[in-house]
């Protein structure tokens, strides 16, 4: 079955319709790029695609103009959280990074915290909160890129993370 599941990511990418686009509400809430007509795609991974039904096959075209959006957005977030302040170049002008700070964090300091502790503690957190926070804080994914690459909606992962920083500051404390 996992064989199966590889070969179905290799070939195909489902699109949540709800996730990607907010206020959707068609009858058909899944997409699926693949090059695969519906009778290829039903006969090799009709295991897989059943949970999707009803479901719309999307031409692997779509698939790539998603993909170069998708990478031109992360490219633009990334370049804005390099280059602007988060305390602003004029006072009382300022830019808030989400991405970066967060209410559950603020009161740790990285740099003044000694790092073989901190290693500790996000050790001691259940292994997918210590990797949503290394992907979230470290990495410099969004909580909807790892919810993206777990297949999960993006709140579980902002509720994951929020409970892990909360974990985290009593650990370290």
């Amino acid at each position: 079955m996992e064989n199966i599941i590889n070969r179905f990511k290799k070939e195909c990418k489902v699109v949540d319709f709800k996730y990607e686009y907010p206020g959707y509400a068609g009858d058909v809430r899944y997409g699926i790029i693949t090059s695969l007509t519906e009778e290829e795609l039903e006969e090799k991974y009709f295991s897989i695609v059943c949970k999707y039904k009803p479901y719309i096959i999307l031409g692997s075209e779509i698939g790539d103009v998603r993909a170069d959006f998708v990478r031109n957005e992360n490219k633009h977030l990334m370049r804005r959280i390099r280059s602007e302040s988060c305390y602003g170049y004029e006072e009382n002008i300022g830019c808030f990074h989400s991405e970066i700070f967060s209410a559950s964090a603020e009161d740790i300091t990285f740099e003044e915290m000694d790092i073989r502790k901190l290693h500790k503690a996000i050790l001691m957190l259940s292994p997918i909160q210590s990797e949503r926070i290394i992907k979230y804080y470290f990495i410099g994914k969004t909580a909807p890129q790892i919810a993206e690459e777990e297949g999960v909606a993006h709140q579980v992962v902002y509720r994951s993370i929020k409970r892990g920083m909360k974990k985290l500051k009593e650990l370290l404390s």
